[in-house]
């Protein structure tokens, strides 16, 4: 067996995908990801943070910043995955992944700052986060997991079988 076949993101040659195509959706991806998250964090500043009535002894602007900024990709990624998640639409699935993978990154950054500034517990569980803070303590679902599961699973089936989007610029 070829070392090929491993080296080349774990693309399948059975089902004509193109390992130049599948480079080019990847780093379509991940550029437009970039894109979404500069975008989102220079809107961050116009999050709505009632500072001056809070406590002196924690700056709020900035985990809310990113907490407005991470809600931006989860946004664009919720309208895209519902108008295009079975479409052939090369750029809504580019859509799709990038911001999913936006949505993740912002949504843990928020977590590490907000850890950061206030030092509560953090549990990362299956599809849901526990934080502790004193005797408070919330449960959150975390769209940050349910993002990457749904970018690892499309990821995954277009590893199995090629969609006609990717199939078509293969042939190109």
């Amino acid at each position: 067996m070829k070392w090929e076949l491993f080296i080349s993101f774990g693309v399948n040659y059975r089902a004509g995908m193109a390992t130049t195509a599948y480079r080019d959706y990847i780093l379509y991806v991940v550029i437009l990801a970039m894109v979404i998250t500069t975008f989102s964090l220079s809107a961050a500043s116009l999050a709505p943070s009632s500072e001056k009535q809070a406590i002196y002894t924690y700056h709020l602007t900035l985990p809310v910043g990113l907490s407005f900024s991470a809600f931006i990709p989860l946004l664009i990624f919720l309208i895209a995955l519902i108008l295009y998640f079975n479409s052939n639409s090369l750029i809504g699935n580019i859509l799709i992944d990038s911001s999913a993978l936006a949505v993740a990154l912002l949504n843990y950054v928020n977590y590490i700052v907000v850890w950061m500034i206030w030092k509560p517990l953090i549990y990362v569980l299956p599809l849901f986060v526990l934080i502790k803070y004193d005797s408070a303590s919330t449960l959150q679902l975390d769209w940050g997991q349910i993002a990457l599961i749904i970018f690892i699973y499309r990821v995954y089936s277009f590893r199995k079988k090629a969609p006609s989007f990717i199939k078509a610029r293969a042939q190109e």
